[in-house]
């Protein structure tokens, strides 16, 4: 451990001693009372209004918040105790935090105030120190950290398990209160606190059994959060955690809104209306091993978020197996986030799994519910620098100029082919407002010499006028991106200032500004050697530290002199990985290109985003050390904002140069199965009534004339026996080569048009799978209709695949062209996108062929074929994607104005009812095209996570639906 080090730790100072500290990241919010997270709270010297109430809290209590004194040698206390105590004295509180007279923080130790490692505070800066407490109720004891002004790095433990206060209250069994408290005469408001944070924890260990075993939460309302460590203790259970309302006496499964459970086919699933699904391709779960499930729902709307994660020491493995996923169809109504409780069917033993470390907390600010925040944990952190060659960020601290001089030159970063963003704050103490103007430039020094400034690049300039005597930093309305090129080596920011004094001359006036490296952009080319993060594992080898490129942590390097990167990474063994921390500057699907070489067989890497694996296994082409090569994924989707990729190297022995990201359309692979062959028998009860709707019939292709037909029909295989009243008629449907060529042209037309129509971001990867051996199988009757369902001919298929397609199209003939006759057919085609068993996990669309000679004709162009796939897009879009329809194909009358085409999708049929359609309420529509025209141009969102395969999406998903 650290040794202590009695002396005070200055916010001036360069040097602070930091120790392992139980410290709390990452909450969520949040108050009582309907206080949001930005609420700022004033000191008082009275009780009676220093006080707020706090969402009540219980178990392990976190608490985070900013502090901003407003005056030095104060006499300011923050403390907290239980919701139902009036508090009128110190002594009601068992937790304090105080800044004390000699403007120094301190916490409350039993019977006295002291500190392990005292903290000053100073007033009258433009920074706030950042206080975290942990508290544990049962023990009585609590930890306190302190986050020194202006750095997310420097963290000072303040105290570290002190007793509460021993005069205080005899019996706390929850915080639901804090009040910011100074001496009676004193001014108000001598300090604020703003960006309060809280959450509860439980010690509790719950083990599972063939009952419902409960843990009672505190009851948070509004967006609730919820996570919580499991550990299946062997494999293939049927174990089920589940959430609920306070007023519930749990009985059954049905009474949890939200249920997350292991299953026994090794995944983990949550419940989406009345199934079990997971949104992730595949979750599993493994004997032994601790997994954290994050869970994150909004009552209002009864939808919920679930993520599993798994940290293995060397990587976090993290899929989210729920999104916008809605409440238990048949579960209670849930008001608040009241019960936690688990179990495992009847006749199990106990002890399948447990579930331990349990947090919750709520959010009554409302945030995007996308992208929630997740509850306060207590982890361990360390004090840590900057890495690598640059500084991340650098600051100019404090400086005072006279009239018109340059306050503060900043060495920014060394440069490489990156782009940065800069923002500048700055606080005028004079009386009067101050113009300000602030010069980015490109240098070759890390200083700024006016002398000789004309060998610098301008980049940019910014002016603002700051008001006078201001007691908040003055942002100037100025952000901007830039790529530095290579020759130029760093990039300084330079700010000056004229105050315009009306007596006595020019005012005296302080700048305090941060300039700071922007995160890498995609779209965007990132290079290897600029990775945030790194794991090397020979770290201790010369290999590298002769390349320019070398940052000094061990990643091996090697200079490049025939590539479009200065360097690339090398010497890589499996199990290393490269990290970094980018921002996307928009949410979509993106193409990534990763340039590597190597030279031996059957190696490969895979690309995480924000743990996730998005890539895949992608391998490494063998064409030699200096002969890089450009490898793609496609069909990745990225949100707005910052993301951590991690490329991580499965296999050792390749070199990496670069990775660049793009904007792509969302590509989907559709299969279109010419079924060309197909023998079956049509058996049942003979009916000669050809207008009864119950009758099946066989039809002369000639004249159209009825020849038989039958009741309670069925479609067999040949060798199928059939029921000893039934009669059979076998038929053989076939077509040949030029058919099929005429469907091939009118898939391209579709492919085509859908990607005109969607504005180019949709893309159909069609592939055509000849089946033209004879099939012996059985056929499905519907609506009178014969057709080939995917239960009816996925053996056939899934063999022949080594993909899971996203949409099937199926095309057989309806016509025995031996025999003359085709079967009765009431539809143009059929969509079995709603269910969950299509070909291999993708939707299914029957298309027949009436081609002539037949009287009548129902494929005859791309039209009908976009028709039916449009179903199954409908089902995807609105079922697998996380998509919230506004209408949910409950449509308001025609006159109802549309506001936003994107907050919902219409289904092809729904375009007579759709208000947002120009054919609402008439009884004619238009041609098919203009009807999927409409529908694609006008409510495609391209930043929807568009998931179409059934498997990839994990929804009823079993092995039998999968490709071989």
């Amino acid at each position: 451990s650290f040794p202590r080090r009695r002396q005070p730790t200055h916010f001036a100072s360069a040097v602070t001693t930091m120790r392992d500290f139980l410290a709390i990241i990452a909450c969520l919010a949040v108050l009582g009372s309907g206080h949001g997270p930005d609420t700022t709270f004033k000191s008082s010297n009275r009780w009676s209004s220093s006080c707020v109430d706090l969402e009540k809290h219980t178990g392990k209590v976190s608490i985070r918040f900013n502090l901003i004194p407003q005056a030095n040698n104060i006499d300011g206390v923050m403390a907290f105790t239980k919701k139902s105590i009036n508090a009128d004295s110190f002594r009601d509180f068992p937790v304090l935090v105080r800044m004390n007279t000699s403007s120094f923080f301190e916490a409350r130790d039993g019977n006295r105030y002291k500190a392990d490692n005292p903290v000053t505070y100073q007033a009258g800066i433009p920074y706030y120190w950042v206080v975290k407490i942990s508290i544990d109720l049962q023990a009585k004891r609590y930890d306190v950290g302190i986050v020194l002004p202006g750095s997310d790095e420097f963290q000072v433990v303040l105290a570290e398990n002190y007793a509460f206060r021993s005069d205080g209250p005899s019996k706390v069994n929850d915080i639901g209160q804090m009040c910011l408290k100074t001496p009676q005469g004193t001014k108000p408001g001598l300090f604020k606190v703003t960006r309060l944070l809280t959450s509860s924890a439980s010690t509790a260990r719950l083990t599972s059994a063939p009952k419902w075993d409960c843990l009672k939460l505190s009851g948070q309302k509004g967006v609730v959060h919820v996570d919580y460590d499991v550990t299946p203790n062997r494999d293939y259970i049927n174990g089920v955690v589940g959430l609920t309302d306070s007023s519930i006496s749990p009985s059954k499964y049905s009474d949890f809104p939200m249920s997350i459970r292991m299953y026994t086919n090794s995944m983990f699933e949550a419940r989406y209306r009345s199934i079990y699904t997971t949104n992730h391709k595949a979750c599993p779960y493994e004997a032994g091993k601790t997994y954290t499930i994050k869970v994150n729902a909004d009552l209002k709307r009864r939808r919920y978020n679930v993520t599993v994660s798994r940290d293995t020491g060397t990587r976090l493995i993290s899929c989210m197996i729920a999104s916008n996923y809605k409440f238990r169809t048949d579960g209670p109504p849930m008001n608040d986030l009241g019960l936690l409780c688990l179990r495992t069917p009847s006749g199990t033993p106990a002890g399948d799994f447990e579930v331990s470390n349990i947090h919750w907390c709520s959010d009554f600010a409302q945030p995007k519910y996308n992208a929630p925040p997740e509850c306060i944990r207590d982890v361990y952190i360390r004090q840590t620098g900057p890495t690598g060659m640059c500084h991340p960020e650098g600051e100019s601290g404090v400086a005072a100029a006279d009239s018109g001089k340059y306050v503060k030159s900043l060495r920014l970063c060394c440069s490489t082919p990156y782009q940065f963003n800069s923002k500048i704050s700055l606080r005028n103490y004079g009386p009067d407002a101050a113009p300000a103007s602030v010069r980015f430039f490109l240098s070759d020094d890390n200083f700024y010499d006016q002398a000789s400034a004309g060998d610098d690049k301008l980049l940019g300039t910014v002016t603002a006028v700051v008001p006078s005597q201001g007691t908040e930093d003055f942002v100037l309305p100025y952000e901007m991106d830039w790529e530095s090129p290579e020759q130029a080596r760093y990039i300084i920011a330079v700010w000056q200032a004229t105050c315009n004094g009306t007596s006595g001359g020019p005012y005296r006036w302080k700048a305090i500004g941060k300039v700071r490296k922007g995160k890498p952009r995609i779209p965007g080319k990132i290079q290897a050697q600029d990775y945030t993060r790194a794991y090397d594992k020979t770290p201790d080898s010369n290999d590298g530290q002769n390349s320019s490129c070398y940052r000094g942590d061990g990643v091996d390097m090697i200079d490049l002199t025939n590539e479009s990167g200065d360097c690339a990474v090398n010497r890589i063994w499996a199990g290393e990985w490269l990290e970094y921390d980018v921002y996307a500057k928009e949410t979509g699907f993106y193409t990534v290109n990763l340039r590597v070489a190597g030279k031996t067989p059957n190696k490969w890497f895979h690309v995480e985003l924000d743990g996730l694996d998005v890539t895949g296994k992608v391998s490494v082409p063998t064409k030699g050390w200096s002969n890089y090569q450009t490898v793609s994924v496609d069909n990745i989707y990225v949100t707005k904002g910052d993301h951590t990729l991690r490329v991580f190297f499965d296999t050792g022995q390749l070199d990496f140069n670069w990775f660049s990201w793009k904007r792509s359309p969302r590509r989907v692979k559709v299969t279109a199965v010419m079924a060309r062959d197909i023998r079956t028998c049509v058996s049942g009860v003979p009916c000669s009534d050809q207008d009864d709707n119950s009758c099946l019939g066989l039809y002369n292709d000639t004249d159209t004339s009825f020849i038989k037909g039958f009741r309670d029909a069925r479609a067999v295989p040949s060798t199928y026996p059939v029921p000893a009243n039934h009669e059979k008629e076998c038929i053989h449907l076939t077509f040949d080569d030029t058919v099929m060529a005429d469907i091939a042209n009118e898939l391209q037309e579709m492919r085509s048009n859908v990607f005109r129509w969607s504005k180019q971001q949709l893309l159909l990867d069609i592939d055509i799978i000849d089946v033209s051996e004879e099939q012996d199988v059985f056929m499905t009757n519907n609506f009178n209709t014969l057709w080939l369902a995917p239960w009816d001919f996925q053996d056939q298929i899934r063999s022949r695949l080594t993909y899971n397609p996203d949409f099937t199209l199926i095309f057989n003939n309806i016509r025995d062209q031996a025999k003359g006759i085709y079967h009765s057919l009431n539809v143009c085609g059929l969509a079995y996108g709603a269910g969950f068993q299509g070909m291999a996990g993708g939707g299914h669309s029957w298309l027949p062929i009436t081609n002539p000679p037949l009287w009548f004709q129902c494929y005859q162009s791309s039209s009908a074929l976009i028709h039916e796939w449009m179903h199954q897009v409908h089902t995807a879009y609105t079922q697998l994607s996380g998509f919230d329809d506004k209408f949910d194909r409950n449509y308001p009358p025609c006159n109802y104005e549309v506001k936003d085409p994107l907050s919902y999708f219409p289904d092809s049929h729904d375009i007579h009812v759709d208000p947002g359609s120009p054919w609402c309420g008439t009884s004619i529509g238009p041609p098919n095209d203009e009807v999927m025209e409409h529908i694609l141009s006008q409510h495609w969102d391209p930043q929807v996570n568009f998931t179409a395969n059934h498997c990839e999406n994990g929804v009823g998903c079993t092995t039998s639906n999968k490709t071989n």
